[in-house]
């Protein structure tokens, strides 16, 4: 994509995710302000990241923003993201904010009444948008995205992918699994606020993905039929064991399995810092074979039948492609629609589902 003008940024939040954008940021934006409630000399800024305000509390009611802003970027834990969004829509920009754009249903309220003010709001979830972006070709093929030029054809036999999914027939069943491992020497890779309930725990990190994935390729609401959920937490030798809210510590391990309205079960797993390493795939079971979207580096799309079988490549840096996609919803001047919203909220009520059935209610 060439730009002539690069749109101008506020970042807000520079923790993990903000490193991983950096590249694509350079790329597609001009930063006028960075915002962090730590000091300048705890950050890992490059010299280049100089526009640097300091702001001393995750409450951004007095935040002075740049006059030349074209747009704000949220990464900021997702317990700040509905207060901050509220504060944010007075300055009638577009706004990036990372998932999960809420941690319960019972904000959903406060931020439908946020976008009425500002209804630019661009939920991202690199998994559902980005990563998947084979997957949802390869099932709606008539649709078309941005980075539609970056799927290319690896190996195997093509028909497979020219015949979409009524190649396969009906799906029978979807399969997924993410699992995060280790950070160095165990740690949160700077993101201890993961550890923090109130923050949603892994439900909210990583089995999110597979709900907002699902909405975004079945048309998914939310709701479902549970058949057996299991949240647990590790202990020194990382074993599950019982998950108890009351304790005050965040799960890390959760098994959801259920049927969706249209009567497909599902069966989604997600683990957080195992040692048995990194595993993320979302697969469907189909009745004349399977497709496997491997989530990994670099993304491929598997597609089998019982004799055949093909791959299929999303190229390119998955960060720089979500900053990439904002970039072209900020340049459009007609777009005033919120992006990714159904979706986000479909994935939050869906979480909020297999907490209640959890805690027995």
């Amino acid at each position: 994509m060439q730009i002539k003008i690069k749109p101008r940024a506020v970042v807000i939040g520079l923790g993990a995710y903000f490193k991983k954008v950096r590249h694509g940021l350079s790329q597609y934006f001009d930063v006028v302000q960075l915002v962090d409630i730590r000091p300048f000399e705890a950050l890992d800024l490059l010299p280049s990241e100089r526009a640097y305000y300091y702001q001393t509390s995750s409450d951004l009611s007095t935040f002075i923003i740049d006059s030349n802003a074209s747009c704000v970027m949220l990464f900021t834990p997702p317990a700040f993201h509905v207060p901050q969004i509220e504060q944010l829509a007075k300055f009638q920009i577009p706004i990036l904010v990372e998932k999960p754009v809420a941690t319960s249903s019972v904000e959903i309220p406060r931020l439908i009444r946020a976008i009425k003010e500002n209804p630019r709001l661009y939920c991202s979830d690199f998994y559902a948008d980005v990563r998947a972006v084979p997957l949802f070709h390869w099932i709606h093929p008539n649709h078309s995205t941005p980075l539609d030029s970056e799927i290319h054809f690896v190996s195997g036999d093509k028909i497979l992918w020219d015949f979409g999914l009524g190649g396969l027939g009906t799906i029978e069943r979807i399969e997924a699994y993410l699992c995060e491992g280790l950070g160095p020497a165990g740690s949160f890779d700077g993101r201890e606020w993961l550890w923090e309930p109130s923050q949603g725990g892994i439900l909210l990190d990583l089995m999110y993905h597979y709900f907002a994935l699902s909405a975004y390729l079945f048309n998914f609401e939310g709701d479902f039929i549970p058949e057996k959920i299991v949240l647990g937490s590790t202990n020194d030798q990382r074993e599950i064991v019982p998950w108890y809210p009351e304790k005050g510590l965040a799960e890390t391990y959760a098994l959801v399995i259920g049927q969706f309205a249209s009567g497909i079960p599902f069966s989604f797993e997600a683990a957080k810092y195992w040692p048995t390493g990194t595993k993320r795939y979302f697969s469907l079971h189909c009745v004349s074979g399977t497709v496997s979207m491997h989530f990994g580096t670099p993304n491929i799309l598997i597609i089998k039948s019982d004799d055949l079988q093909c791959e299929i490549r999303l190229e390119g840096n998955y960060y720089d492609h979500v900053i990439r996609r904002f970039c072209e919803y900020v340049i459009k001047d007609d777009q005033i629609k919120p992006y990714g919203l159904p979706q986000a909220l479909s994935a939050i009520r869906a979480i909020d589902k297999v907490k209640s059935y959890a805690n027995g209610t």
